[in-house]
């Protein structure tokens, strides 16, 4: 059986997946418990990497396995907020950050536990999709 935060994560994957191919975007998910990265973009043979992080509350999104890597200029992150995660009619919020800015939004909760804050993802980076999908294409 699975808990709530696996079910949200197993969702929010196959949706920004789904996104992403509907966006003529080359993607692949990734399978397995403990994966490093979520989604593979083939970027015209370049590859690109998305770790997806989702809630379904408020709060804050945790990112445990976050490693500051300001080099690394091909790998995302996605975050997918749902404000109600069982009415399928309402589309949840996207934002897309580059590795490359995710320290600037990290804040330390606890010793490995790391959080991303809805409100600074809201201030900082677009809600529009569409527009983000580029970097992938």
């Amino acid at each position: 059986m699975k808990t709530v935060n696996q079910e949200t994560g197993l969702a929010s994957e196959f949706y920004v997946l789904s996104a992403l191919l509907r966006n003529s975007v080359d993607a692949n998910i990734t399978l397995g418990n403990q994966k490093k990265v979520d989604i593979i973009v083939n970027n015209k043979g370049v590859a690109m990497t998305i770790d997806v992080k989702s809630l379904r509350s408020t709060g804050d999104f945790i990112i445990g396995n976050y490693k500051e890597n300001k080099d690394d200029k091909n790998h995302f992150y996605i975050f997918v907020y749902y404000s109600n995660f069982e009415n399928v009619k309402e589309n949840p919020e996207l934002y897309v950050v580059p590795a490359t800015e995710i320290s600037a939004i990290v804040k330390e909760r606890e010793k490995n536990v790391n959080n991303v804050s809805l409100k600074v993802l809201r201030e900082k980076y677009s809600r529009d999709f569409s527009d983000a999908v580029k970097i992938f294409k």
